[in-house]
């Protein structure tokens, strides 16, 4: 959690002993350039309630110890606000590192689109992979042509009113930006990307690639053809 000039934060072990955790409790006084670092256990309540327990900090040296129980009606409506904030936060990173790795899996086990198929087999337990394989579809190796014609199926009508598709946009777009923003950028890879979402309905506001384009180099040259697709050229 951070405030305008200090940001507080628990790194816990992975190991714990089934009734709690111990740790590091970290505050980082940024307008001082001082970090002070203190243990921490904590124990749960009998139950397990999210906000039940207690909260024990050693003082650096062994200078002491000080508890607080931990209870539901004792936090404030705007720190479980932020608490709340940061576990969606949390989730959705873990969730998308975990769409990435089965998306990789499932892109190469898929076989060959067949007559009259109009989607992949079993499409609803897929959805929970539909991040990980656009982001593999833009960016990933080509596959074989009737491959590629099932999964293609598959994102576009998985695409549409997507909940994904904002935090997916967001990646992307950040992609983008950060491969353009490199010495030598592949505009050939980044074209190819434009493509392939075209032909799954994943079609993003460009409009932060179209402007790093021009500043970097004003949609002349080698970067081209990736202008002329982004509906714009110098």
């Amino acid at each position: 959690m951070a405030w305008p000039a200090v940001t507080a934060a628990v790194r816990l072990d992975a190991a714990a002993d089934g009734h709690g955790h111990t740790g590091i409790f970290s505050l980082d006084w940024t307008l001082e350039s001082r970090l002070e670092q203190y243990g921490v256990s904590l124990t749960k309540a009998q139950g397990g309630g999210l906000f039940g327990g207690r909260a024990a900090l050693s003082r650096p040296g062994g200078g002491g110890q000080e508890s607080v129980v931990l209870e539901a009606s004792g936090l404030a409506w705007n720190k479980r606000q932020a608490a709340a904030d940061a576990l969606a936060g949390h989730a959705e990173a873990r969730l998308w590192e975990e769409s990435l790795a089965l998306a990789a899996k499932g892109a190469r086990l898929l076989p060959e689109i067949q007559e009259a198929q109009v989607t992949v087999n079993l499409a609803p337990l897929w959805a929970g992979m539909y991040p990980g394989l656009v982001w593999h579809r833009l960016f990933g190796p080509e596959l074989s042509p009737g491959r590629a014609a099932l999964l293609d199926a598959f994102l576009r009508a998985a695409g549409k009113d997507n909940p994904w598709n904002p935090a997916l946009t967001r990646r992307v777009i950040g992609e983008f930006l950060d491969r353009l923003a490199g010495f030598e950028p592949d505009f050939e890879t980044l074209a190819q990307a434009v493509i392939r979402g075209r032909n799954i309905g994943f079609e993003p506001d460009w409009w932060a690639v179209q402007n790093l384009l021009w500043e970097r180099f004003e949609a002349r040259g080698a970067c081209r053809p990736l202008a002329d697709l982004l509906w714009f050229a110098g």
